[in-house]
């Protein structure tokens, strides 16, 4: 598999953007995220749960619970089967759309980058998960799973996204359609929609794309946005309404890919258009969108045609925008400085408030050091072990319950970390 260089990234990708919608998280350019290890070729660690709702009877409420019925296998293969089928479209289809507008040459790096082939291995399901089948994903370690997934039976909904550090998940609905199996009474499915399109909508956010079946996301950037030009909400798109992918999911995934690559093809650097010809007359450049008129349209096919030979005609626009995105990128940067400093003030003002009515019992915060597991000390988790000889040592309170139970602090610790009564 051919594979994208990661490494720079260009302060003006740093926004949100639409028809397809970037979303937040996607913003930090953390290349850890699960789109750049997937086009790396990094093996991705799947942990699935199959879940079955399940009633509280002393609260009388609904939850769910890992499945163990007589189809579990069965189900467990289903669910792995839709999550790989889900990703693998994603890949294939924006190949598909870009070969069907006959537009290989132009989008040769992005066909190069695509993978044939996903490098996923089911750490819970089948053969090699040996003693761990079906363990339940909240079972392993955070960095141990790049993506968990929760196949829910029956359930009145599908789930959000959630991408953090890299590790992703997301929860999709087991429909009766696929499972051959009788839901309860009273329960509906979503939509019509099928499990596979759940999926697709849901694989969508991990890989970094936002909803669309709502205005709201608009509201984000009025820069890296066709809500400058489209309403949103009218856009086909599987992350709005549709069964299936569509020309403007390709859009958004081939920019997804633009923003983590870190060695720009000509192609992104000088613009290229839509995929969708409702959308013909828009040019991404970076991510960045550009409304063309007619005249404009045919001279960037021209361009195109000519190999992008000589100077771009619409380089005027495209630095345009750029100046304005650069300039939005700097005042966002400032905003968050500002929410962080204004964050850290408080956190500040609290642990002065904590040391002062606890000064009887708890000194004030100056990095103190647990003397059992050698990590500092904040003021509200202190313990205060006072020796004959006048000497203190200060432990979390975990700590401390650990040393009860019979832990013992090293005495090289305890001459390290020893400070006189005052």
């Amino acid at each position: 598999m051919k594979k994208l260089s990661f490494s720079v990234f260009f302060i003006f990708l740093a926004l949100p953007l639409f028809a397809w919608v970037f979303l937040q998280e996607t913003q930090q350019r953390d290349m850890d995220r699960l789109l750049p290890k997937i086009l790396s070729g990094r093996e991705i660690r799947v942990c699935i749960d199959v879940l079955e709702r399940s009633l509280d009877r002393e609260s009388r409420r609904y939850g769910t619970r890992l499945y163990t019925g007589k189809d579990r296998a069965a189900l467990y293969a289903m669910s792995a089967d839709i999550v790989y089928n889900a990703y693998s479209r994603w890949f294939g289809q924006t190949g598909d759309f870009v070969r069907s507008a006959g537009r290989k040459k132009e989008f040769k790096d992005v066909l190069g980058a695509l993978p044939s082939s996903l490098n996923f291995r089911f750490i819970n399901i089948g053969p090699s998960a040996g003693a761990n089948a079906y363990k339940s994903c909240e079972s392993y370690p955070f960095d141990a799973v790049d993506l968990r997934v929760r196949a829910t039976l029956f359930s009145q909904g599908s789930g959000g996204h959630a991408v953090q550090t890299g590790r992703a998940s997301f929860t999709f609905e087991l429909k009766p359609d696929n499972t051959g199996l009788t839901p309860p009474s009273g329960v509906t499915s979503v939509l019509g929609r099928s499990s596979l399109t759940i999926a697709l909508h849901e694989a969508g956010h991990t890989l970094g794309l936002g909803d669309l079946y709502t205005g709201e996301n608009a509201k984000n950037s009025g820069i890296y946005s066709l809500a400058q030009f489209y309403d949103p909400v009218s856009i086909p798109s599987v992350m709005n309404r549709c069964e299936d992918l569509t020309c403007a999911d390709a859009d958004g995934l081939i920019n997804l890919m633009d923003f983590y690559a870190s060695s720009a093809s000509e192609r992104s650097k000088e613009g290229w258009l839509s995929l969708c010809p409702q959308y013909g007359n828009i040019l991404y450049a970076k991510g960045l969108p550009v409304k063309l008129s007619p005249p404009e349209v045919q001279q960037q096919q021209e361009f195109v045609k000519q190999g992008r030979k000589g100077p771009n005609p619409l380089a005027g626009q495209i630095n345009r925008a750029r100046r304005q995105a650069e300039q939005y990128a700097q005042n966002r940067d400032e905003e968050l400085r500002l929410q962080q400093q204004s964050k850290q003030e408080v956190a500040d003002s609290l642990r002065q408030a904590m040391g002062h009515t606890a000064a009887v019992e708890r000194p004030a915060h100056r990095k103190k050091i647990c003397a059992l597991c050698e990590r500092e000390i904040e003021p509200w988790d202190v313990t205060i072990l006072k020796y004959p000889d006048g000497s203190r040592l200060y432990v979390h309170d975990a700590c401390n319950a650990k040393r009860k139970a019979g832990a013992e602090i090293p005495a090289a610790n305890r001459q390290k970390y020893a400070v006189k009564a005052p």
